[in-house]
This record gives C-alpha cells, structure tokens and sequence, in this order.
C-alpha cells in the first residue's frame, strides 16, 4: 500500500502513529521510503528531509502448526547518501591527481573521507547514459587493486602478474558473484557486459562486479531466453598465434578445441606454471557458456559446481556441432558490429 504522510500529517514538524495490517507471504516486509517530487533544480542545504522512523513495532498475530507464536526479527536498512560538497572536498575539486580511472561513462577518481574512508566516484560523462541527468556522480567502494583488465592487460608497471591459482580463484569468484545476481537474488539481474574492464579487484583479489549500465531485471516467470545481443565483443589479445587481422577469441577457442591444441590459450607469462586439468574445465565450460543455443548454456550456479569440481563438464559431441557453432557466431559478430559503433580503446581502464 501506498502512505502519502504530507496528506495524513498536515505540515512539517509534525508527528503520527499509523497502524497497518500487512499479510507477509515470502518472511519479508520492506517499506520504500522515496521523494514524491521530481523537479528539485539544487542541492538543498545540509538538513533532514523527508520522513522520519523513529520506531517500528510488529504484533505477529498468525501461529504456527503447532499453534504457537512465531518471533518477528525486525531491522531497518539504511544507503548512505553523500552531498556534493563532501564529494569535493574528498578529491580536490575532482583534482587530476585523484583521477585513477576512466571508461566510456566516464571519470573516475579516487576520494578521502573525514574519517579517512577510501572511496571512488565516478564522474559521469555527460553524454553518458547512465543515471538521472540531476544525479551525475556515482560512489562505489574503492578497489585497491583497480580492474581486472589492468591487472592482466594494462601498463607493464601496474599488471599484477597473477598466478594460476589466482586466476582460477578470480573466475570462480566472478561465477559465484553471476550466480547470486541469476538466480538467489530477490531481484533477477542479468549484467550483459561482463569482461575484464567490469570485474574490480579489492586488496585480497576477491572480484566484484561493476557498471550495470546494461543490465536488466528478469523475470522469474520468463518462458523464453533472449538471444539479442548486447556488451563487448572480444578479440584474441594474445600474441603466440599466427598473425591475422581480426580473429575472435571465441573462433580461436573453438578452432583449437577442434585440433585438441587447447593448451594454446593458456597466458604465456604463466609458463608451465597452471594445472592442465583446471585449465581444460575452464575452456570448456567458457565454450557451453558461449553457445549460440540458448538451451545448451548452463546456469550459473551449474557452472560454480563444474569450476569447483563438484559436477562434471558436459561437452559437445561433433565436430559438425563446433562448425554450426563457429559460423553462428561469426554471423552474429558481424551483425553486433553493424548495429553497435565500439571503440576498442575505450573498454580498458587507464592504469595509473
């Protein structure tokens, strides 16, 4: 139900008590609390806005089988909001110096707070589509170790050189991360954009995921599973393979599984420091991950239980299959690039 407290209550400074019989059918009551108005033109001046809570009392009425009360546990979540002025005053008037970052939404730059919080904010760019166009800055937790694309591609000085035992930590860490947004959330999210750019990296090297600027709720009820294809498209970016002008790693992943040359995507820098059996789960599971038959691709949580050894990597049976596979890909690639202008150069982070 809707409570518009500005008609119950009469004016400003006012209190009320309301008292409302709720039917919980899933263990979970939330209260939005939001700003009726849209059209704020400034920043107010440092106050409290809006409703207060002051307390929330629940009366369980129902019982159990055993006709007996059942507890309520009750607690209140609350977002932290920033101002504008705090927000300067931790970079510096968004000093250049601060700047540690930047995408194709934006700036991003690294902030101090008071009680020497490290913070990011990114800077949106105005010709960004994300965000509301009053609301131009975002703050995330701040990332020691920046994105996962400077630690395995970025500047010589700021690649972090991880072993295969991290490497393989980061892809289960990022499978369990999708898993929860697909499928144990409240709220079904399908990111559509992951790549190495959106994968942050805190001290310890745990991933988690950014820039949902081309994510999108899913149904639980979805009967069908959509094929359109949004995000980055990925290239080779290895360097010990023949040289052509343009071959998708998905393609060269494929041609090489069809020659039993799988070892061949292994990073070189690793040398012959991974574990061959790991390896050839990961490839293969990447391969039903990117099937064009929407049925084949596993779920999250199917592909947490293969990485982790729990479940066994189905594969594809024929090499016709593989074939059908690589065309199919091939001719939605170019069909991406038809309908979507991407500069490259702008899917990397900017190590500092």
């Amino acid at each position: 139900m809707d409570f518009n407290i500005e008609k119950v209550v009469g004016g400003v400074n006012k209190e009320t008590t309301q008292t409302f019989t709720i039917v919980v059918t899933n263990s979970t009551l939330e209260i939005y609390l939001y700003w009726a108005g849209i059209g704020i033109t400034s920043i107010p001046i440092r106050e409290v806005y809006g409703p207060l809570i002051s307390a929330i009392f629940v009366d369980h009425v129902s019982k159990n089988e055993n006709n007996i009360f059942v507890g309520v546990v009750v607690g209140i979540v609350a977002a932290v909001a920033f101002v504008i002025i705090l927000l300067l005053a931790a970079t510096n008037n968004f000093d250049v110096t601060n700047k540690i970052g930047e995408s194709g939404f934006g700036s991003v730059y690294k902030g101090f707070l008071f009680d020497e919080t490290i913070i990011s904010i990114k800077q949106l760019s105005s010709k960004s589509k994300q965000g509301n166009r009053n609301q131009l800055l975002l703050v995330y937790e701040y990332m020691e170790n920046d994105s996962l694309a400077c630690a395995l591609f970025g500047l010589e000085e700021c690649q972090l050189k991880p072993d295969w035992a991290t490497r393989y930590k980061i892809c289960i860490g990022i499978a369990r991360c999708l898993a929860y947004l697909h499928e144990e959330s409240r709220l079904k999210i399908v990111h559509r954009d992951i790549n190495a750019t959106n994968v942050l990296l805190d001290k310890n090297l745990n991933p988690k995921i950014s820039d949902f600027g081309l994510a999108k709720l899913d149904e639980e009820d979805n009967t069908h599973i959509s094929t359109r294809i949004v995000g980055t498209y990925g290239r080779n970016n290895t360097s010990n393979r023949r040289n052509e002008d343009s071959l998708y790693l998905l393609d060269w992943a494929l041609e090489l599984k069809e020659k039993g040359k799988l070892m061949k995507l292994v990073d070189p820098k690793l040398g012959l420091d991974f574990i061959e059996k790991e390896v050839i789960v990961m490839i293969n599971v990447a391969i039903l991950c990117t099937n064009v038959t929407p049925t084949i691709r596993p779920t999250m949580s199917s592909v947490v239980s293969m990485l982790e050894g729990r479940a066994v990597v189905e594969e594809l049976v024929s090499d016709s299959t593989i074939f059908n596979h690589k065309m199919a890909v091939k001719g939605m690639m170019v069909n991406l690039q038809h309908r979507h202008e991407i500069d490259m150069n702008d899917s990397f982070l900017k190590c500092r």
